[in-house]
């Protein structure tokens, strides 16, 4: 069974969880793949909060959502050295696993950032994000309804026979947390496109493309000043992106 699908089997245990979202949104990629930049990092990281702070740069970007579709996913494998980071899961911890299992990866560590599937170092050196190759993928839409429900289609520019999976995040802007312990201990830190909640698994094919419908509860999300919707499509061999959407949910 290959890694990514292992890793789906515990995926599809997951709920959502939402705010007051308001109505119905719709949100769509463009034809031309999205470059989906995902950093996982830690509260429990002292080497963490630049990157945090880079990636709430994001937020200025024109082609934000469009071109630009960034995620922060906390691990959790810090938490033993003094603090438990409120926004960690075990499930974002296998996902860097699997990516660096499948990409020959030495190990894990944190920051550490994949940008359109491939481990991207540049930050430490203080490098602009890389421009990754831009290709017609197809048109990825995410769409909620009543803001109890996530419907999620692909339509891909060649259609195949690969078993495709999606990832859907609800995420948080102006996440606010007190560290109390730990390397980061007396920090007041602002988190942005922060993962509140992940869910994912296998696609339906049907005659023009892909679907999955998503429900979750409203009421458990962490607090947060906005909240937003993060989604990724790749095929169950390979944890690189196909196509990636989101956006603001109010």
């Amino acid at each position: 069974v290959p890694v990514v699908c292992r890793f789906m089997i515990l995926l599809v245990l997951l709920s959502f969880a939402n705010a007051s979202f308001g109505d119905s949104v719709v949100f769509e990629s463009p034809a031309e793949r999205a470059q989906l930049v995902q950093l996982f990092t830690s509260e429990g990281c002292s080497s963490c909060p630049p990157a945090d702070m880079f990636l709430s740069t994001l937020l200025e970007r024109d082609d934000l959502w469009t071109a630009v579709v960034p995620i922060a996913l906390h691990v959790d494998y810090w938490d033993h050295i003094g603090w438990k980071d409120p926004y960690a899961s075990p499930r974002y911890s296998e996902l860097q696993r699997a990516y660096a299992r499948s990409l020959n990866v030495e190990s894990v560590y944190t920051p550490n950032f994949f940008v359109s599937g491939a481990e991207w170092r540049g930050f430490f050196s203080r490098e602009p994000l890389p421009k990754t190759k831009s290709s017609p993928s197809g048109v990825l839409s995410v769409s909620t309804i009543d803001g109890s429900e996530v419907e999620l289609r692909y339509e891909p520019v060649e259609s195949g026979e690969a078993e495709l999976i999606a990832f859907v995040s609800i995420v948080g802007f102006g996440a606010k947390s007190s560290v109390r312990a730990g390397e980061n201990k007396g920090r007041d830190f602002v988190h942005d496109f922060v993962a509140l909640s992940l869910r994912g698994g296998t696609l339906t094919k049907d005659q023009d493309g892909y679907t999955a419908s998503y429900a979750f509860d409203r009421e458990s999300l962490p607090d947060a000043d906005r909240y937003g919707i993060v989604a990724w499509v790749t095929t169950a061999e390979n944890p690189e992106p196909l196509q990636a959407t989101g956006g603001f949910l109010d």
